[in-house]
């Protein structure tokens, strides 16, 4: 277990595959060898059981108000409490993760420590039906103080969807992350993603009573309104159109899924009509100075490179077209089309399969974790070992050849 890697202070990488490492069996029995590389006794205090331990007393504890919790387990990326609610009543599972460490606590923290802390949110287990505390070490920042426009800083918290951009939940030190779309995340594309622990510094773009917006781009922080687009509109008029012909075009999306061409998603208008659809503008297709300098909203020229009506599909450029010796247009973009087109289809049911996966990981909390590590029958507890258990004995532990 992750408590058991160290003396103290909470590890910051598992070991590798294949290293040799020199170990003590802490307990055993039939199921399970349960091993420590900590030095000292070999007692451990009883577990927490975190499933049958809610948040119910804290509810309505405003979170500027600090109470005392101790230390029962670790994970790679935190530490579990037992909190004590400071007005009386059942103590509560509290995760404590390290964005929301004091300085210098992730290299002392031990099991059995006391420590201060308080509310930031009361989160909800659905699969175990109960609510758990996140909590914190740092003093509030006072979101009713952040206003648009102002500079702020923080941690990346999580990686996930708001409706559909794609970006980082990032800590403010409030009870409201800040949202950074990936889109808003520098000048120009494609951008980088940013990860998990990543330090970031930005502007307030939005801010109601549900959301907090943030942007790293430079410049106004008034954003255009998108035109209303129909993604499955007939293409046949863009068949008929000279392929020197220039359209407005307006930058509704900018993509970079994992393993798959960056592309641009344009809102095109319709020959001959007042309604718009959607194109694809792939990076290679998009001129260097629009690709250091687009944001969702801009507006540009684009000439239609390759039209389909069926399987639909509608793949834009901004360069000149090749022609063939007698002047006609090349038709040779069926593999790019298909590889364009499947880099970019259908990019509501993206943002819906990205949305669940993350949903479907982000329900898997901390405490579910380490309670699913802990929840064996009482007859595989390894704080009662079988006769057969030598606790204290020295073992060398070494992973399994590859056969």
């Amino acid at each position: 277990r992750a408590r058991e890697l160290q003396d103290e202070g909470i590890p910051t990488e598992v070991p590798p595959v294949g290293e040799k490492m020199s170990v003590r069996v802490l307990s055993k029995n039939q199921t399970y060898i349960w091993l420590t590389r900590r030095s000292g006794d070999l007692e451990r205090p009883p577990m927490m059981d975190h499933l049958h331990l809610t948040a119910t007393s804290f509810e309505g504890l405003p979170t500027t108000k600090w109470f005392d919790a101790e230390v029962v387990d670790m994970t790679l990326s935190g530490v579990i409490l037992r909190a004590m609610p400071p007005e009386g009543g059942e103590p509560a599972a509290a995760y404590l993760d390290q964005l929301n460490f004091a300085a210098d606590f992730g290299k002392k923290a031990k099991l059995g420590d006391k420590v201060r802390v308080r509310k930031k949110k009361v989160k909800h287990d659905a699969k175990n039906h109960r609510d758990f505390l996140i909590v914190s070490m740092r003093e509030e920042v006072n979101l009713e103080s952040i206003n648009v426009g102002d500079t702020v800083s923080g941690t990346v918290a999580r990686v996930d969807w708001l409706k559909q951009s794609s970006g980082v939940f990032v800590d403010l030190g409030t009870n409201m992350d800040g949202f950074l779309s990936d889109e808003e995340s520098t000048d120009g594309f494609p951008f980088k993603r940013l990860g998990l622990g990543d330090y970031v510094t930005a502007r307030v773009l939005v801010k109601d009573s549900t959301m907090l917006s943030l942007t790293r781009r430079s410049g106004d922080l008034a954003r255009s309104t998108p035109p209303v687009v129909d993604s499955q509109a007939d293409l046949s008029p863009f068949a008929t159109v000279s392929r020197n012909e220039w359209f407005d075009g307006q930058v509704l999306h900018m993509r970079r899924p994992k393993g798959r061409s960056a592309f641009i998603l344009v809102a095109v208008q319709l020959p001959g009509t007042t309604a718009y659809t959607t194109g694809f503008l792939s990076v290679q297709d998009a001129t260097n100075p629009f690709l250091n300098e687009v944001s969702v909203g801009m507006t540009t020229k684009v000439r239609i490179k390759k039209v389909r009506i069926e399987p639909r599909r509608l793949l834009l450029t901004m360069k000149e077209l090749e022609s063939n010796s007698d002047g006609t247009q090349e038709n040779n973009l069926v593999e790019e089309a298909t590889s364009v087109s499947e880099s970019a289809h259908d990019l509501s049911t993206e943002a819906t399969i990205e949305e669940t996966t993350s949903t479907s990981e982000s329900s898997q909390t901390p405490l579910t974790e380490a309670a699913s590590e802990e929840a064996l029958p009482a007859s595989e507890s390894p704080r009662t070992p079988s006769a057969e258990g030598v606790p204290g004995e020295a073992a060398e532990a070494k992973a399994p050849e590859k056969k």
